[in-house]
């Protein structure tokens, strides 16, 4: 296969009949593609309550795909996290699209991403193709990820414009319906999807960062990092760029609200019902390995905030019983890193600061 050829990854759990639609709807805009993907891998696993069988998925994909022997489907009895479905496509990839007419062609050199509800424009493809084209032409075939600057878009009004397919998008950003982010160097957020990445690279975070891709939530926020920051040598390599074959959008992205916008919330929506989630969540947002460079590096500072507010402004107990299952969470995902050979980045050096600064202060009360 020729180099920066993209093969684009998506691993989905559905569970309701109306993500399947949107599900359905994404691979209509791929068939839809100017310029055809090098190749799809689909990790799934349908809930049984669908009634939705694997000849009927099948079908489905052969129908809406166009590119039966570029499409390959692995079925999940069981539901898994994202980035375990992409762990699991990783190993089949070898054999799903070794080139028979040259034994040495194993691998396609370059993985992207989709999540299994938004719309990708006609020129997604063509725009991340002519990207890799211009690296290959500048001789950086070392380049350790690629960042494509998009025309991002997401829903901001749903009662106005229903999107099912890519060509509702336009008419819905002229109505206002629907808001387009350009992303840039500098304010480009944590959502992986933008990336394509060295095949070898994705291995590569595989290996080192099981403990993440097994056992946290935001795995995500981990590979971003790991792929816009990579370092080996004290070199980063990573290539961001931005294509003229863009148009008014490449990316429709179905915002449904974030858990990282709970971040910034007050006090009150720590409630008895959700505190021991909530603990839970913040110590796996605080262990995730961050570079110096990314944009997240508020989180720690919004914890200490939205402690402060428990402890100052909570209802009685609250805020030591959110200390408690903070330090229960904690203790647990430690001794869990280190069986993987994971040292937590400072997060046991950070909460033993704000334990003595904060309990001490409480006491004080």
């Amino acid at each position: 296969m020729p180099s920066g050829k993209i093969i684009f990854c998506l691993a989905s759990v559905i569970t309701e009949k109306a993500r399947f639609v949107r599900f359905l709807q994404l691979l209509q805009s791929i068939r839809d593609q100017e310029q055809k993907p090098a190749g799809l891998c689909i990790s799934i696993h349908l809930s049984p309550a669908l009634g939705i069988t694997r000849e009927q998925l099948q079908n489905y994909c052969r129908k809406l795909t166009c590119r039966s022997n570029n499409t390959r489907i692995l079925w999940q009895n069981d539901a898994h996290s994202q980035f375990v479905g992409y762990q699991h496509l990783l190993r089949l990839l070898p054999g799903w699209f070794a080139d028979p007419d040259n034994n040495n062609s194993t691998l396609p050199l370059w993985v992207g991403f989709t999540d299994d509800d938004d719309l990708w424009s006609r020129g997604r493809v063509a725009c991340y193709t002519h990207m890799l084209e211009e690296l290959y032409s500048n001789e950086k075939r070392a380049v350790t990820s690629a960042l494509c600057i998009t025309q991002k878009t997401w829903q901001v009004r749903a009662d106005c414009c229903q999107i099912e397919k890519a060509s509702d998008v336009v008419p819905a950003l002229q109505c206002g319906c629907v808001r387009t982010k350009c992303h840039d160097a500098e304010t480009e957020t944590t959502e992986y999807v933008n990336l394509v990445v060295p095949l070898a690279r994705m291995k590569e975070f595989c290996e080192e960062y099981a403990y993440y891709i097994e056992h946290s939530r935001y795995c995500d926020v981990v590979f971003f990092d790991f792929a816009r920051y990579y370092t080996r040598n004290g070199q980063t390599n990573t290539v961001t760029c931005q294509s003229d074959k863009i148009g008014d959008w490449a990316y429709f992205y179905r915002y449904s609200g974030s858990e990282y916008a709970s971040a910034t919330l007050p006090y009150s929506c720590i409630t008895w019902e959700n505190l021991e989630y909530e603990a839970q969540r913040w110590v796996e947002l605080l262990e995730v390995p961050r570079h110096e460079k990314s944009h997240e590096s508020q989180w720690k500072p919004r914890f200490v905030k939205l402690v402060e507010n428990i402890r100052d402004h909570g209802p009685p107990g609250m805020f030591s019983m959110f200390i408690r299952s903070f330090a229960k969470h904690l203790t647990e995902r430690t001794k869990l890193a280190a069986t993987y050979k994971v040292k937590l980045p400072n997060t046991m050096k950070y909460y033993a600061h704000f334990w003595r600064k904060i309990t001490a202060e409480s006491k004080k009360c």
